[in-house]
């Protein structure tokens, strides 16, 4: 009897873990605070550094430029009403191309292609894609 608490306790213990392992998991993307307002995204292919208001889509370039930080713009016109904002509701995945990313609303499945330039920021916009993964 007690061999079998002691294993039902185990498999509770690796079940709630790998619960919580699938809660901070989306779409592959570890989220790593997923109450988290902005992030920060930064690779190779992402440079300078976007910050993205996860709650509104919203979304800049951030650039250090002799000790200061300078944030160009690339879209200041939120993507959901104020009523429909959510903590992680965006994220950014890396595009195929060097100056190009893949806005996702974890919600509705819309989908946004990012284009952004270091060299030319009057560059910088997004545009809607013409499908969305989400139920319509």
């Amino acid at each position: 009897m007690l061999k079998k608490i002691i294993i039902s306790v185990l498999l509770l213990i690796i079940a709630q873990t790998v619960i919580a392992d699938f809660a901070t998991t989306v779409l592959g993307r570890e989220i790593l605070n997923p109450n988290a307002a902005y992030e920060i995204f930064s690779s190779s292919s992402i440079n300078p550094p976007l910050k993205l208001n996860t709650r509104n889509g919203c979304m800049t370039q951030i650039q250090i430029v002799k000790g200061e930080v300078r944030e160009t713009p690339i879209n200041l016109v939120p993507l959901v009403s104020a009523s429909e904002e959510q903590n992680g509701r965006f994220t950014l995945y890396e595009g195929k191309y060097v100056s190009q990313s893949v806005l996702l609303d974890r919600i509705s499945g819309k989908v946004w292609y990012v284009f952004f330039g270091a060299l030319n920021p009057k560059d910088n916009r997004i545009e809607e894609t013409a499908w969305h993964s989400g139920e319509e």
